[in-house]
């Protein structure tokens, strides 16, 4: 299981790159609402933080699969991947990177806790998302998590069952940000009170 995908192979195998797929959002019915949305730089524990594909054994330790990589660091990878789906759901006016000089009404930040093949041949995709006004105040927070079981042997059926935990959290993550960022504000600040039945 883990332990040939993280051991050394005798021959030296050629360095294969992974790449992500690209989420697919529904498209929007209603018009693109005048907001723009910056989506920042994600977060990621060092393990996480590269190109290296990682996988997590009981004992929580990490390792990095050998002659497999993802096609950028992966919270660059992501950060792409996000993008491209909230642009292709043609709900926002402009969606961007942190650049200078746009400024934003919304930020989605995000913070990549896990992403990784477990010991129990199970991909493992935890997001932990907030969605910022234009003051900084967080208006929305919400965890996203997903596993897959690895359905074969070897690196490409552990890559595939990432993507596809990948394609669950983000497709929810993606509708989210539409839903929470398109609320009228007056929804958003307050909470209806509830009369109680007598």
């Amino acid at each position: 299981g883990l332990e040939r995908m993280t051991g050394g192979a005798a021959a030296k195998a050629r360095l294969v790159s992974y790449d992500l797929t690209t989420l697919h959002a529904a498209e929007a019915t209603a018009r693109p609402v005048p907001l723009q949305l910056v989506v920042t730089d994600p977060t990621a524990l060092a393990a996480l933080d590269s190109e290296r594909i990682q996988t997590v054994s009981a004992n929580g330790a990490y390792a990095s699969v050998p002659d497999a990589q993802w096609s950028d660091a992966l919270p660059k990878l992501l950060q792409v991947k996000i993008i491209r789906s909230l642009e292709d759901a043609g709900r926002f006016a402009g969606i961007s990177r942190p650049l200078e000089g746009v400024t934003s009404d919304f930020q989605l930040v995000m913070d990549i806790r896990k992403f990784q093949i477990l010991s129990s041949l199970t991909a493992e995709v935890e997001l932990g998302c907030k969605i910022l006004g234009a003051n900084g105040r967080v208006i929305a927070n919400r965890i996203f998590r997903a596993s897959v079981a690895v359905e074969a042997p070897g690196v490409p059926a552990a890559v595939a069952a990432l993507d596809k935990a990948f394609g669950q959290v983000g497709a929810g993550l993606v509708s989210w940000t539409v839903d929470a960022t398109n609320e009228p504000p007056a929804l958003r600040a307050v909470t209806p009170k509830r009369t109680s039945g007598g």
